[in-house]
């Protein structure tokens, strides 16, 4: 090999290495990846049960319900009158309240459409005073 072949090797070798890099970093990222919705969105543009998103809004008025043990009932809405019912286990961030911003992430059920999130996946804003 002369001394041109054995560089285009090196540079083809190096050219490979950093397109399967980036490949697999594509590819890990699109598997982690959580897309944020609010209940207007979910009216005009459904998501299919299983997939995993992020559903943001307020927690609504008398919506709260809570069943046997760490198990929370609400409902999110954003002020466009469309409402998502939220089916959440876990301990309730201090935060948490009617009224107030949460963001939730989690899965929707296939049988009833109710937005089923685990622990630790609801995160209630503070509210910011000027």
């Amino acid at each position: 090999m002369t001394r041109k072949q054995k560089r285009l090797a090196v540079i083809g070798g190096g050219v490979s290495f950093i397109i399967a890099a980036v490949l697999l970093i594509m590819f890990a990222f699109s598997e982690s990846v959580a897309y944020f919705y609010l209940p207007a969105d979910l009216k005009t543009d459904p998501v299919a049960a299983g997939i995993r998103i992020r559903l943001g809004g307020l927690v609504g008025e008398e919506s709260v319900v809570r069943g046997n043990g760490t198990t929370v009932e609400f409902s999110v809405t954003d002020g466009s009158g469309q409402n998502v019912k939220v089916k959440y286990t876990g301990i309730l961030p201090d935060l948490f309240r009617e009224g107030q911003g949460v963001v939730t992430e989690g899965k929707f059920e296939a049988a009833n459409r109710v937005f089923v999130t685990g622990h630790g996946a609801c995160k209630a804003r503070r509210e910011i005073s000027a």
